[in-house]
């Protein structure tokens, strides 16, 4: 992807750079830039100035990379990537040097582009370590402590020359509580049109968009493959298309939002019955893990009427 692809992504060319960093001890580049963004919920307004430094074209596809596959930044939309990538400083760590310690006070999180870490915790009374993990690229550290406001629970030590991003505290508190807002106001809304859940109160809409996970698919690409086993999630589309096929045989089109499947694996604890591939370009489904479902929706009976899922 260019530069140009990535402006329009992230809303402004002037993000990225080639900057490198000098070498040092522990390396962080100044901030550059300042960016106010305004976030409205209901009659009121978020209003942050979130940091901006600079960053190549690689770089920044690296950064969305680590973010898409970590679990805390999953449900997160453009309009909050488009703050979290710029925001984050680069930091190189040497060899045996600390990222965190534990006990101190967690004032960012860390995602590791490359090298290797190690997380032990230290047992004052007996003077030693407890190893815990490994951490390596692609992993993020340091977001317990944000996440719960408590001192750092575990130490983290550099075994090999580390690049790491580093995100603050105010940009990550104020995208967490920002984009849950909006997220809210947005499935929430979704939710009250589709007839699944008509019958549902506020209360338990609510706790299934505590559960909802949005996942994008390419045209042509499988969500579910027929006869897999030990299914593990509930689908309802978004936007887009999807089809089911038994066999090469096409069996039913989802084409309008609100629409559902994966049910009765989850339901009969059976084989997927059907394969499912999204058909269009913009295919977004909204996913519930099975043990939400169960809890949530499993019992309602519109669901035994479904035939293909």
């Amino acid at each position: 992807m260019d530069t140009q692809a990535l402006s329009h992504a992230f809303g402004d060319e002037s993000f990225f750079s080639d900057e490198t960093c000098e070498p040092s001890n522990v390396r962080r580049k100044n901030r550059v830039a300042i960016s106010a963004e305004t976030f409205a919920s209901g009659e009121h307004a978020l209003q942050f100035q979130a940091p901006i430094y600079p960053k190549s074209t690689d770089e920044a596809l690296r950064i969305r990379s680590i973010l898409h596959g970590s679990w805390l930044f999953q449900a997160l939309d453009d309009e909050d990537i488009k703050i979290l990538i710029p925001a984050m400083s680069r930091v190189t760590v040497d060899h045996s040097n600390y990222i965190i310690r534990q006990g101190e006070e967690g004032n960012c999180l860390f995602l590791i582009d490359s090298g290797a870490l190690e997380c032990f915790r230290e047992d004052a009374g007996q003077s030693s370590r407890i190893h815990l993990k490994e951490c390596t690229a692609g992993d993020v550290i340091g977001e317990l402590a944000l996440l719960y406001n408590a001192p750092r629970a575990a130490s983290i030590i550099a075994r090999t020359e580390c690049k790491l991003w580093r995100l603050d505290r105010p940009t990550f508190q104020f995208i967490m509580r920002s984009g849950s807002i909006r997220r809210r106001e947005k499935y929430e809304l979704f939710m009250r049109r589709v007839p699944l859940f008509s019958q549902l109160d506020a209360y338990d809409i609510s706790q299934i968009m505590e559960a909802i996970i949005p996942r994008d698919y390419y045209p042509g690409e499988t969500i579910i493959k027929e006869g897999e086993s030990g299914a593990k999630t509930f689908f309802i589309l978004e936007s887009g298309h999807a089809d089911a096929f038994k066999g090469e045989q096409l069996v039913l089109r989802y084409e309008v939002p609100g629409e559902y499947f994966g049910e009765l694996a989850l339901m009969n604890e059976a084989p997927r019955s059907a394969t499912i591939i999204a058909s269009s370009a913009g295919c977004r489904v909204l996913t519930i893990d099975g043990e939400s479902f169960n809890r949530l929706i499993g019992n309602l009976e519109e669901l035994h009427a479904r035939k293909y899922s």
